[in-house]
């Protein structure tokens, strides 16, 4: 009976796998919405802790170990841990490579937790991983959720949540070291993790600390540098009482990709090419460097009030820089060898710039490698010859510098981050058996964004002029930065361009109650909070010298001084109840509404240049529910779930550079609404007691639902290029990840402490991310009548590829004497090197004369890749 029932499993597991098989087409219309919902789910609540004992798998929580290439912006709930759920570790194994997203949500709509204190930022909504990367050793323990569901460290949110456990006390007594190798992003790791135990005195002290290295990564001209450390001590006053401090920190440094066009990618002869990197006097260099450093503090109290309430309270803050470089150039060729006008295709016979000479040699400049990279000699080269006097300087009249005014540098963009605040969480189980949780917690959020010269490639200065200003205005004042500082002449480390803080506050009330019968488990929560925010710009643009914002001012366009304050109150209410049909079999239903405040990183027209907010901001509003069919026997366990989350009134805004307009134009649109719906399948069939077999199962849908309105700015010009523009964005795909994700895999568990497994891994429905500006009537107004096919090729979304993978993970744990331990660990992924498109964006930069001319770009999976681990532990 058994056996029937897996065979049963796997068949209906491969049917659905198969039907995504037959979706083979490379583009598609929009469609409307045609998934019903066949199925449900919820996902379980589980507090893991990865067994050390050698049999399972010790998970990395790094995102380089998976393959990823983002780190700053990597959604952190893809990597951390290892859950129980069949479904999720499918997730954080074998789906990730893909690029695929937990349910399509974005990363601000999961929580992140340390100790109960709320990781996500107050402007981007995201947890960065690079604020603890590499802590693999110390990280391992959670309390965690996925989807909805009823949980006493916070209310979350509809992606879920996870609460990271570092309290000294709890992490087993011993010395762990352990050295990786790879072929990743960081190719060597090495940890050190001591912890004492609770000792006799109370005391619990816990250190670890990691090194991340590769002088060149997977991907040509990148390279990876990361430190990691975390000190923590508890101290146990009593029975009822715990006082804890941690301190964590991770340094990255990462040289970065860009995404690529297929042009580029066919005249490299390269998947993996990478332009934003080149030789200088034949060492490579890469011009896109980011950096992280911000390190954190938390100080938490626990105590027990009776022997049924507790009392949890924290303060924490954090303190330090992220920054990302790029070449910036003045009155020079763009140096980049995949700008546009550097590329054959843009002289090509077909292309409205003609010139058949020109064509034929890019096309035989590009088959030497020495061109498809950055040429930092001739940059150099171009500095040190521009001899130029200042006139004027600092406003002074009559002042004049005569020296080597660059043309080409490298720019480092910085954001200071300064963060603090408090949590307190009270538990308590009241005497009618109902579990009680309040919650408050505040947090302020004060981040400077500036830039600064990072290197004047040889030249002496650089001037902060607005290069752009004149093509607006024959104002002279228009050229300048910051008028309170006229001709400045920037040195290396100077301050220049723009300069401003955004100031958020955030407050939070919650509360939930539990209650258990004999066949059923209920909750609700609720929460209400309030957002503030303001930008505060200290230079004063001579583009938008005004000095009051866009509500109630004579005119638009100031940049100095502060902005108006946005304020938003917003609430939310979520429930659920787990029905225990037997012993083995439950159906769990959530549902929620949540209103969520828009982003402070979406708010501004343009938070560079001026103070004016976007008309039209609200908040947002979720309505999400999921309904699942849970199994728990000794040979089969897993779920199903079917969910259904609708998210209304968002914000949305994009820049890029214009040639046009010689200057960066801004697209933001506001109520943006999005559904996002699906089903879930994890289950594990245990054949024996060495064998199980595991399958995974992700089919979704995520659309946008309606036509937003959209306004469109220039960071040159006073007057919006566009204001209530309409969108017509319904029924397009989200995109940016694959809508349906697939595994399928085997396991052996010997008894002599080592496992191997293989897995079948399929992705499908992966969409580019789209171009608001093409989807409207002005992008068509020429061509709706005469050229149909136009049309369609500017209208149509592109979907790449269906792909495959095939992962191995294996591992051997040796006991030797006096307990001490050595695990072994190997991951392979992609072990047929099958490298596939797994993310592709259409470029925001369109010319409705030349549909071709910005076609659209991609990144590259990577092909085999593995980590060897090897590990020492001993008490």
């Amino acid at each position: 009976m058994k056996k029937n029932l897996l065979i049963l499993f796997l068949s209906c597991f491969l049917a659905l796998a198969s039907a995504s098989y037959a979706q083979t087409d490379s583009t598609t219309t929009p469609k409307s919405n045609d998934l019903t919902p066949a199925s449900f789910n919820n996902s379980e609540h589980d507090t893991v802790r990865t067994i050390e004992s050698g049999i399972l798998p010790v998970f990395s929580t790094a995102s380089s170990d998976l393959g990823g290439s983002n780190i700053q912006s990597q959604d952190v709930t893809a990597l951390l841990g290892a859950s129980r759920d069949v479904f999720i570790q499918a997730n954080i194994m074998h789906f990730i490579v893909a690029g695929f997203q937990y349910r399509g949500y974005n990363s601000v709509n999961k929580t992140v937790m340390m100790n109960g204190v709320r990781l996500n930022s107050l402007e981007t909504g995201i947890a960065g991983f690079s604020t603890f990367g590499g802590m693999n050793d110390v990280i391992r323990f959670m309390d965690q959720k996925t989807g909805l569901g009823s949980s006493r460290s916070t209310f979350g949110d509809v992606g879920g949540y996870f609460n990271l456990n570092v309290f000294a006390s709890t992490f087993r007594k011993g010395l762990r070291v352990t050295y990786s190798e790879g072929n990743r992003i960081f190719k060597q790791r090495a940890t050190a993790t001591y912890s004492s135990g609770l000792l006799k005195n109370g005391w619990a002290f816990s250190v670890s600390g990691t090194v991340r290295y590769a002088a060149q990564g997977y991907v040509p001209g990148t390279w990876f540098q990361g430190f990691g450390l975390f000190a923590g001590a508890d101290k146990k006053f009593s029975d009822k009482n715990t006082l804890s401090v941690v301190l964590f920190g991770a340094p990255i440094t990462q040289a970065r990709q860009a995404y690529e066009t297929n042009e580029a990618f066919a005249l490299a002869g390269d998947k993996h090419y990478n332009a934003d990197w080149g030789f200088q006097n034949g060492v490579a260099r890469n011009a896109v460097i980011s950096k992280t450093n911000v390190p954190s503090l938390m100080l938490t109290d626990k105590i027990d009030l009776n022997d049924h309430s507790k009392l949890t309270v924290n303060a924490f803050g954090s303190y330090g820089r992220t920054s990302l470089t790029g070449l910036n150039y003045y009155g020079v060729p763009n140096p980049a060898p995949d700008y546009y006008q550097n590329m054959p295709s843009y002289y090509a016979p077909s292309s409205a710039d003609a010139n058949p000479t020109q064509f034929a040699n890019l096309t035989q400049l590009w088959q030497n490698p020495a061109n498809q990279q950055l040429n930092w000699d001739n940059m150099y080269q171009a500095n040190a010859s521009n001899m130029h006097t200042v006139t004027n300087v600092d406003g002074v009249p009559g002042a004049t510098y005569t020296g080597k005014q660059s043309l080409y540098i490298v720019e480092e963009k910085r954001q200071d981050v300064r963060t603090g605040g408090y949590n307190g969480i009270y538990n308590t189980r009241l005497q009618n058996n109902i579990y009680l949780t309040v919650g408050t917690n505040g947090t302020i959020s004060n981040t400077r964004y500036y830039k600064v010269v990072n290197d004047l490639l040889g030249g002496d200065y650089w001037l902060d002029y607005n290069q752009f200003g004149s093509s607006t205005t024959p104002n002279p004042q228009a050229l300048q930065n910051n008028i309170n500082d006229p001709n400045k002449l920037i040195k290396q480390g100077d301050v220049f361009g723009y300069d401003y803080n955004i100031n958020v506050q955030r407050y939070e009330l919650w509360g939930q109650a539990e209650k258990s019968f004999r066949k059923i488990d209920a909750y609700i929560s609720a929460t209400v909070n309030n957002t503030s925010f303001y930008r505060a710009g200290h230079m004063v643009n001579g583009l938008f010298p005004t000095t009051a914002g866009i509500n109630g001012a004579p005119e638009n366009g100031s940049s100095g001084g502060n902005s108006t304050v946005l304020d938003f109150l917003n609430y939310g209410v979520k429930g659920g109840i787990t029905y225990k049909i037997d012993g083995h079999n439950y159906i769990t239903i959530n549902g929620a509404y949540i209103t969520k405040p828009p982003l402070p990183t979406n708010a501004f027209l343009s938070a560079q240049t001026r103070n004016d907010e976007i008309s039209g901001l609200a908040s947002e509003q979720i309505f999400t529910g999921d309904i699942s069919y849970n199994l728990r026997f000794r040979w089969l366990k897993g779920r199903i779930t079917y969910y259904h989350t609708q998210i209304n009134h968002q914000a949305w805004q994009r820049s890029y550079y214009d040639n046009d307009f010689k200057t960066s134009v801004n697209t933001a649109m506001t109520n943006v609404n999005q559904l996002n719906q699906g089903l879930e399948l994890g289950l594990e069939g245990i054949v024996n007691k060495h064998v199980s077999i595991i399958g995974a199962l992700a089919y979704g849908q995520y659309l946008y639902t309606n036509n937003p309105s959209a306004t469109i700015s220039a960071n040159n010009a006073v007057q919006l290029l566009a204001t209530d523009r309409t969108v017509y964005w319904q029924n397009y795909h989200v995109g940016g990840m694959p809508e349906v994700a697939s595994s399928l895999g085997v396991r052996y568990t010997s008894n002599k402490r080592w496992y191997a497994g293989v897995y079948f891994n399929y992705f499908a429905n992966n969409y580019v991310t789209i171009n608001p500006n093409r989807r409207t009537e002005e992008a068509l107004a020429k061509y709706i009548i005469t050229d149909q096919p136009v049309v369609n090729q500017i209208l149509n979304q592109e979907k790449l590829p269906n792909a495959y993978t095939i992962d191995f993970m294996g591992g051997k744990s040796f006991r030797i004497k006096d307990g001490h331990q050595v695990n072994v660990t190997l991951m392979i992924n992609n072990l047929t090197n099958n490298i596939f498109k797994n993310s592709g964006e259409e470029q925001l930069r369109y010319d409705d004369n030349t549909i071709n001319e910005f076609p659209n770009k991609y990144k590259y999976s990577f092909g085999l890749t593995f980590m060897a681990s090897v590990s020492y532990t001993f008490n």
